[in-house]
């Protein structure tokens, strides 16, 4: 596999990405616990009713949202 080497503005802009997608996160996680679930549960309750063209999803579609293993996402449903 090739490398790719980046330069310095390449490195500013994910810098810059990756601490808004961080500061995302986090405002995402404080929410979450001041509303009583986890910030997981969130995101597998914002994935079933956010799933394209249907109002449900199978446990092995939302293991690939979450890229999470299909028996850690059947505990969470059953949570």
């Amino acid at each position: 596999m090739a490398r790719t080497v980046l330069n310095k503005r390449e490195f500013e802009a994910l810098s810059q990405f990756r601490y808004q997608l961080r500061r995302f996160l986090r405002f995402s996680e404080q929410v979450t616990r001041r509303n009583g679930i986890t910030a997981l549960q969130y995101l597998l309750l914002l994935h079933v009713k956010g799933f394209p063209g249907r109002d449900w999803a199978t446990v092995g579609e939302l293991a690939e949202r979450l890229q999470a293993q299909h028996h850690g996402v059947v505990a969470l449903i059953t949570r």
